[in-house]
Formats: structure tokens, sequence, C-alpha cells
């Protein structure tokens, strides 16, 4: 072997560290996103559980609105008939 092999592999093995390097750092970048983005569908998800509770109650507020307000027509009518007689 001649004078320059060490130097080759040294300079090859410094730039497959580099290589190394600059790969793990995109791959941590990466994990750090995808970490974020986790949170944030995990919020999501838990806003939308609450919103599926109110929107429950909502409805359930919607169908005694609706009763009372057939109870309120029905004695409305009476009344109105009873003042007709």
């Amino acid at each position: 072997m001649n004078g320059w092999t060490t130097p080759a592999i040294g300079i090859f093995l410094i730039s497959q560290l580099g290589a190394a390097v600059w790969w793990a750092s995109d791959v941590d970048s990466q994990v750090n996103d995808n970490s974020t983005v986790l949170q944030q569908v995990i919020q999501n998800d838990k806003q939308i559980a609450i919103m599926q509770v109110r929107q429950q109650s909502i409805q359930e507020d919607i169908i005694e609105i609706k009763d009372d307000n057939k109870e309120l027509k029905e004695l409305s009518h009476k009344i109105l008939n009873t003042l007709l007689k």
C-alpha cells in the first residue's frame, strides 16, 4: 500500500461520520415534528370528545323545548277554546 491509503481511509471515515450525523439530525427533526403533530392530534381528540358531549346535551335540550312547546300549544288552544265558548 502506498502512503495515500491511510489518509484516504481517514477521509472516507470522516465523510461517513458526517453523513451519519447529518442523517441522525434529520431523523431527530422528523421525530420532533411528529411528536408535535401527535400532541396536536391528542388535543384535537379531547376537544372533539368535549364537543360531542355538548352536542348530545344540546340535542336533549332541543327535544325538551319541543315537548314544552307542544304542551304550551295545547294549553293555548284550550284557553282559546274556553274563551270562545
